[in-house]
């Protein structure tokens, strides 16, 4: 395990995997924000259980990311960025009203997070450079080995997208195909929002009408209270083949705000085990759509300039520059077309 200062990896039982088959990953930090660290296993294995614990001072507030990620120069490569595949859930604490400790637990264990051997996984705050946010937190994670029936996270929208007041809500798509249905199994949605929001997960029909909406109780969040996102919400789809899969978020606010679907999704049994299930898109992204979507994404104003630098960052790494080269709008286009590439099966006649 690549673990640094501010990182604690504690096992739950004997070397390897507990006694009970489990093991428990730690991240704990305070003070200063510092660049994320990163653990890997060597097996398959699967996420049961996301802990978040901070310590605030009235007005915190902070983004509580778990992300994966593999080098470049192993065969399935994918990079660390805010969204694509390696943008695995994010919460939103709000801590306006009072000093004091924030917990809280996702239970993934209905719906366990498949996690390839050998993946870079990090748990990371974005709290620590002001004083309302540079108190103790921690992130633990539970797994175990893998098992039979895998899951993933289909992100919506695919990219990190910040919205001004009036903006929209920048939805995404993912298309069923015969060989590969949508089995949704739950969703959690990240609310950077202050104001009042309706957060929908939408199965539409190819021409777009709904044929089934799950939406979140109407919430509103504000600036004088203590206030976190929600859990897991189950949900029990099948789409199938031409059908979509979407969302919606109606907002009412006078700040500039973001919002995101992190989709659990069962993987096909036919699919092979591997980092191909957690990196690669198996035709679930429309490539005309990707490509529509990708160039208002850059051209359109919805990328924040940081959100800019990580797609440029990761262009310069891919095509061995240095990093400190600005990228042209072509070249961001380019690399948020990258952040989903199609499966190898794809380009064997798998189905997709």
């Amino acid at each position: 395990m690549d673990a640094g200062p501010n990182v604690d990896a504690r096992p739950t039982g004997d070397a390897g995997w507990g006694l009970d088959g489990g093991q428990t990953l730690i991240w704990s930090s305070a003070g200063p924000l510092t660049a994320p660290f990163t653990l890997s296993l060597p097996v398959d294995a699967e996420i049961t259980r996301v802990t978040f614990d901070y310590d605030f001072q009235k007005g915190g507030q902070v983004d509580y990311a778990l992300a994966v990620g593999r080098s470049l120069s192993v065969p399935v490569p994918y990079p660390m960025i805010t969204g694509g595949y390696a943008d695995v859930l994010t919460t939103h604490p709000f801590h306006f009203a009072t000093t004091g400790h924030w917990h809280q637990e996702l239970d993934l264990s209905q719906t366990p997070l498949y996690l390839p051997a050998n993946t870079d996984t990090t748990c990371w705050s974005s709290g620590g450079n002001d004083p309302t946010t540079a108190g103790a937190r921690s992130c633990a994670i539970d797994v175990r080995p893998a098992g039979p029936v895998r899951h993933r996270i289909l992100r919506i929208p695919w990219l990190d997208a910040g919205l001004p007041p009036s903006g929209p809500f920048f939805s995404s798509l993912y298309a069923a195909r015969p060989a590969y249905p949508l089995h949704v199994k739950g969703f959690l949605f990240y609310d950077g929002v202050v104001g009042t929001y309706t957060a929908c997960l939408q199965h539409l029909s190819a021409t777009g009408a709904v044929i089934q909406e799950h939406c979140l109780p109407t919430t509103t969040r504000t600036t004088t209270d203590d206030s976190q996102s929600y859990p897991v919400e189950p949900v029990d789809w099948l789409v199938q083949a031409p059908d979509i899969l979407s969302a919606r978020c109606d907002v009412q606010t006078q700040e500039g705000w973001d919002g995101a679907f992190y989709v659990i999704v069962e993987v096909p049994a036919l699919v092979p085990p591997g980092p191909e299930n957690a990196f690669r898109d198996y035709g679930l992204v429309p490539p005309s759509s990707l490509s529509a979507w990708c160039t208002t994404y850059i051209d359109g104003g919805v990328a924040w300039p940081a959100q800019k630098n990580q797609l440029c960052y990761v262009y310069d790494q891919f095509h061995q520059r240095p990093v400190s080269m600005m990228c042209s709008p072509a070249e961001l286009i380019q690399q948020c077309i990258d952040a989903y590439p199609p499966a190898s099966i794809c380009a064997t006649g798998g189905g997709c």
